[in-house]
């Protein structure tokens, strides 16, 4: 079971009523903040549910460093939750990171193990 996946986006403003409602698995989905803490959406479908966190400004550099490095150190090495999670990251126009492998929008496999297979 698939428990952490991370997108990164240049745009941050497309996430919300219109994005989710343009993909057909999601049935419905909440907003959250916690102040001094975590906020994001709560997103329900039929399979189950998503809790999708908004990074707080603070941290994305150090976040986006790790993420450097982990790219630039790779080396080779739920059907519906897959094809939900290519789903969003294609709405998103963005880089997912996924299985040890960082996905473009189009499903492509840029590095990783799933680059060549």
């Amino acid at each position: 079971m698939l428990k952490n996946t991370s997108f990164y986006i240049s745009d941050p403003s497309i996430i919300g009523s219109r994005l989710f409602d343009d993909i057909s698995s999601i049935n419905s989905y909440e907003g959250f903040s916690e102040e001094d803490n975590a906020s994001g959406f709560k997103l329900y479908t039929d399979w189950g549910n998503i809790t999708l966190n908004i990074m707080p400004s603070e941290q994305i550099e150090s976040h986006l460093n790790g993420f450097d490095g982990y790219i630039r150190n790779q080396t080779k090495n739920e059907e519906d939750v897959h094809q939900f999670l290519f789903e969003f990251n294609s709405a998103l126009n963005g880089l997912m990171f996924l299985h040890d492998s960082v996905w473009d929008w189009t499903c492509e496999a840029l590095c990783g193990p799933h680059k060549n297979s």
